[in-house]
């Protein structure tokens, strides 16, 4: 099954199969901070695909450095929403492969997605 979920990751990209689900971060009182980014996969066929069955599969082929940049985007995005809506300062937290980390122009398309999206770095 692993090889059938390896080649049609492709297919799940194209066709816009993963999802970020948000897990809300809170404090101990309750008061919400933020939300960690949580990337998820239902094939078509198999149903939940676990990340540790599919995030292996696509840093080994390199399709992660896409999927992480479309993450954090979305992350970002859904960040600057809520800030807006709760008028004061809230995080996300993404997971980043170390395949992304290696890229060298890594930190120059996290600035981007930042600037473009309208969130501090500290966010």
């Amino acid at each position: 099954m692993l090889k059938e979920i390896g080649r049609d990751l492709y297919k799940a990209i194209a066709q816009g199969e993963l999802r970020v689900h948000f897990q809300p971060l809170v404090e101990r009182d309750g008061q919400l901070i933020g939300f960690e980014a949580l990337l998820r996969w239902t094939h078509p066929l198999h149903g939940p695909i676990e990340p540790s069955d599919f995030i292996p599969l696509a840093e080994r082929s390199g399709l992660i450095v896409g999927i992480g940049e479309w993450v954090l985007r979305e992350a970002c995005q859904n960040c600057r929403i809520w800030q807006k809506k709760a008028r004061r300062p809230l995080s996300v937290a993404v997971n980043v492969s170390a395949v992304q980390f290696d890229q060298a122009d890594f930190p120059e398309r996290v600035k981007t997605i930042l600037h473009e999206c309208g969130v501090e770095p500290r966010c």
